[in-house]
């Protein structure tokens, strides 16, 4: 039986019973990795149609011995040296200046959006740095407008918005908080959850939606109008600062 450790891939079943894998992207970006055993394991089960540095970003992939298709960013966190060992490896970089309105994820991002994928993990974009965090966090509302799952990884969870009925897999016990984000959501219906809700208004301010669980290896939760942010922790019970488990 398949454990569901890690992130997973959003499934398209067709007429004739077929399951198509839906494209991902991945960025990883400055923040902290996390685990690098853990990316790695990840990048071989998703197979990435293909994966994009934010500028430092790039400096945990040589740790784990993959070379991104495109480093992006103004390079104040990528010595020139990694530089020529990336770009010898055949690996493109897109240089922009250090004056700019957008982050060197969100460069990233769009590049990916480029891709035409059905989803896309940031990695690295957690950690200590709470406002680097928050920003990663908005950039969760690009995906929505562009019809794209965009999902903030690390070895803990995932977090991405949910604004229409979504479908989670998952193991029995697993964590699942769900807030409302920039505004109130309405009709919002959790079946397969130890709290369960019907058609309720969650009020943003109001984060009565924190700490949930799975009581089914399915959780469907439907939302009629605005959205939730969802946190989802792969392993019942553990935490960060709790031991790995």
């Amino acid at each position: 039986m398949a454990l569901f450790y890690g992130p997973v891939r959003f499934r398209e079943e067709r007429a004739d019973g077929t399951v198509i894998m839906k494209k991902v992207v991945f960025v990883v970006s400055g923040g902290e990795l996390g685990d690098p055993v853990f990316f790695r394991e990840q990048a071989v089960k998703a197979a990435p149609a293909a994966v994009i540095c934010a500028d430092g970003g790039a400096r945990h992939l040589q740790a784990v011995g993959i070379v991104p298709a495109l480093i992006v960013g103004d390079m104040d966190s990528l010595d020139s040296e990694s530089q020529r060992y990336y770009e010898a490896m055949g690996c493109r970089i897109i240089r922009h200046p250090p004056q700019k309105d957008e982050t060197d994820t969100e460069l990233a991002l769009r590049e990916a959006f480029g891709m035409d994928p059905a989803e896309v993990w940031i990695w690295g974009a957690l950690g200590h740095r709470l406002d680097h965090t928050l920003a990663n966090l908005c950039l969760l509302v690009q995906g929505a407008k562009w019809g794209i799952t965009v999902k903030l990884i690390d070895a803990w969870c995932e977090v991405f918005l949910i604004n229409r009925r979504t479908v989670l897999e998952g193991e029995v016990g697993q964590t699942v908080s769900l807030l409302p984000f920039a505004g109130d959501a309405a009709g919002v219906t959790l079946t397969g959850f130890e709290y369960h809700l019907t058609k309720a208004v969650m009020e943003i301010g109001r984060p009565h939606g924190i700490s949930n669980r799975l009581v089914e290896r399915e959780g469907i939760i439907e939302v009629d109008s605005g959205c939730l942010l969802a946190v989802r922790y792969f392993r019942p019970g553990v935490f960060p600062g709790e031991g790995k488990g």
